[in-house]
């Protein structure tokens, strides 16, 4: 039996489907996922140790590859400063700034993470498509969920 089967018979005692998203269930399409244990550029190595060119890149927000140095290094220094604060900061500042600049339709924003709703994924993308990576889900944008 492979690590990745030995995972997932594991996972699914904890997690619906073995897996964490619904879109990665493989009871309706069979087999077994291929659990990953690192990535680099473009390339994912899973937990045998089999390598693989990575198409997915996370849906999008892996357009620059994994461990790609600038976004590391940004990241470390975002670190640096504080994960989050709760706070308004003149980071969340120049986003919207920069977001206003490339369309200036956009003259208002709010920038808020609410699962499933795309739109941290497209502030995410425009970040680092703009090469002003930070840490999106702490440091430049107030991460909560909206409370129903």
């Amino acid at each position: 039996m492979t690590q990745s089967e030995q995972l997932f018979e594991k996972s699914e005692h904890f997690l619906p489907g073995g897996v964490n998203s619904p879109v990665r269930a493989f009871r309706n399409v069979g087999g077994t996922p291929v659990f990953v244990k690192s990535g680099k550029g473009s390339h994912i190595l899973d937990e045998d140790g089999n390598d693989y060119i990575d198409y997915v890149c996370s849906y999008g927000p892996g357009i620059l590859g994994h461990a790609y140095p600038a976004v590391i290094e940004a990241v470390e220094q975002a670190c640096e400063q504080g994960l989050t604060f709760g706070a308004p900061t003149k980071k969340e500042y120049e986003i919207a700034s920069l977001i206003h600049d490339m369309m200036p339709s956009m003259e208002m924003m709010r920038m808020v993470y609410l699962k499933g709703s795309g739109i941290g994924d497209i502030v995410q993308q425009l970040c680092v498509l703009s090469c002003f990576a930070t840490i999106l889900y702490g440091w430049a944008i107030h991460s909560y969920r909206k409370q129903q």
